[in-house]
């Protein structure tokens, strides 16, 4: 006998076809580059086709070149991860700009070391990122060699955040743009050295990523169902600043003007962290003496108690620091922010002992030998790497009269903002500070030009 259609559970109604496949993208300006260059790719261009965002790498190989003053030129290592190459990354399309991330190495580092476990990064972080995992000497990645090692590295932040679906049947293709940074921002490498590579090379460097690709029915109906309204979608995008700093208290004044800016990260980079040569690590952050900070965002103090931070007392910043990033709902938050300096032992000729590190609270990051002159042991002589940085949300400030919005940040269009700092004792000293806003900011595609823009 047979069954009414409603009760024959196993028919099933057919899905709208389409298929996923991979592709890979080839930069599009050169086929190998080094510090201070960048590297462009243009995303393929296709009818009824979608670009995964949540899953997007880059991918290149990675090597140190001749210096032609003898030795091996192979005494350098990456500054915790190849991430330290990135200075910043931008995204546009047709001259419209969707996503632009500066001071990219510095956030990357503070955010891989936020999420992810020390084991985590001696796995996949040795064998992807080019970190060390190593607990006494955390922030030495990958040595630098001749042969060439490959990477590759998950496109995370900025409109990759998103997890959506990016058409590319546009009139103009999406380009990623990748500035890389100076040799002396990327690698930790001895001074005056005949070790040093002349420079590196990054070459066979590809975008990868998937595309799904609807049939022309589905994709009728989808055109149909949106109408006018066009394609539109969410992402949380990043700006970023940098000033310089002396001692005492600080109160700087940010550029953040967003309808809905969602939490302001802070990292000091102390000025001693890199010996004289001027320069600062990308890994190395500093408490530097701050022990009291909060936002002014006009006239109200956010958070409304201000966020205290000491020696004895790293527990508060460290949960308002997680709430801005990922929410304070899991207390087993897995991540390699010890904000503690580890002092390695060594022997007279610099080379580490294989002794138990010890641990101290840190006012400020010193790479005590961070030119490694004594031979090529990288043992860095006391390495005393923080990993300290600050982090406040705005989400859970939004006024009542802002109701009508759909956005979940606060709106500080025509306020001024500013990060206040207060500091004090021997562990405060000259710094570079480096703020980072994110905000909300909506992606849509123009029906008639068929080009993608941004409006935050």
């Amino acid at each position: 006998m047979a069954l009414p259609s409603s009760l024959s559970f196993d028919v099933l109604p057919n899905s709208a076809a389409s298929r996923t496949y991979k592709s890979v993208i080839s930069s599009r300006n050169s086929t190998q580059f080094n510090c201070n260059q960048r590297m462009e790719f243009a995303m393929p261009q296709a009818e009824a086709s979608y670009l995964d965002l949540s899953n997007v790498s880059l991918k290149f190989k990675l090597q140190a070149t001749v210096n032609g003053e003898g030795g091996t030129s192979q005494g350098a290592h990456l500054d915790f991860s190849v991430l330290s190459a990135i200075s910043r990354i931008v995204v546009t399309c047709g001259g419209q700009v969707l996503s632009d991330i500066s001071g990219y190495n510095y956030l990357a580092t503070a955010m891989i070391q936020a999420s992810c476990s020390p084991e985590s990064l001696n796995s996949y972080g040795r064998n992807g990122l080019g970190c060390n995992g190593v607990s006494d000497l955390p922030l030495k990645g990958d040595q630098v060699l001749l042969a060439g090692k490959y990477y590759s590295i998950p496109m995370n932040m900025g409109i990759f955040s998103s997890k959506k679906q990016l058409p590319l049947d546009l009139s103009s293709p999406v380009v990623i743009s990748i500035y890389l940074t100076s040799l002396q921002e990327t690698v930790f490498c001895p001074d005056n050295d005949d070790n040093i590579p002349a420079n590196l090379q990054f070459s066979e460097c590809e975008i990868h990523a998937y595309v799904c690709q609807l049939n022309q029915e589905a994709q009728l109906f989808l055109d149909n169902s949106l109408a006018e309204m066009s394609y539109n979608w969410n992402i949380t995008d990043i700006s970023n600043m940098s000033v310089a700093h002396g001692t005492g208290n600080t109160s700087t004044v940010l550029p953040f003007r967003y309808s809905s800016l969602k939490s302001v990260v802070q990292i000091v980079r102390n000025a001693t962290s890199i010996g004289t040569t001027g320069q600062f690590s990308v890994s190395g952050r500093s408490k530097n003496g701050i022990n009291e900070y909060y936002l002014d965002v006009g006239g109200d103090i956010v958070p409304s108690r201000r966020i205290r931070v000491g020696d004895n007392d790293l527990g508060e910043s460290c949960s308002e620091t997680m709430v801005a990033l990922f929410g304070n709902t899991e207390i087993a938050q897995q991540n390699s922010l010890n904000t503690m300096q580890i002092d390695t032992i060594t022997n007279a000729a610099g080379e580490a002992l294989d002794v138990i590190p010890t641990f101290k609270s840190i006012h400020e990051f010193n790479l005590n030998n961070s030119t490694l002159a004594a031979a090529h042991t990288y043992a860095l002589g006391a390495h005393t790497p923080g990993t300290f940085f600050a982090a406040i949300s705005l989400e859970s400030y939004k006024p009542a009269s802002d109701s009508e919005s759909l956005m979940c940040g606060l709106n500080t269009i025509g306020s001024q903002i500013s990060w206040n700092n207060k500091a004090a004792g021997a562990g405060n000293s000259p710094s570079t500070y480096e703020y980072y806003g994110f905000y909300d900011s909506v992606i849509s595609l123009d029906p008639v030009t068929r080009i993608l823009t941004a409006n935050a």
